[in-house]
């Protein structure tokens, strides 16, 4: 599971699992195919990339997984990883 602390900003998120179970990666990764453009940091409601570095990085404790990033990236660098 994940949850969220709104209290902070920017909020944070942490993912969670019960019983021993390896808790699996999920979300948007930047991959090597990022152009460093930052047009996702400009799109991210959470500001949550570290733009100083190539390809971007999303900090993922502060990611809401809205998808911005992925939607506007022109070298269709970000992936979405889904549980399964």
């Amino acid at each position: 599971g994940e949850w969220f602390d709104l209290s902070q900003q920017p909020i944070e998120r942490t993912s969670f699992s019960f019983g021993g179970a390896q808790a699996k990666e999920t979300g948007y990764f930047v991959t090597d195919k990022c152009i460093g453009c930052k047009l996702c940091y400009s799109k991210c409601p959470q500001k949550c990339m570290d733009i100083s570095t190539k390809p971007v990085v999303i900090r993922q404790e502060h990611c809401l997984h809205c998808g911005n990033c992925y939607e506007i990236c022109p070298a269709r660098a970000v992936e979405r990883r889904v549980r399964q």
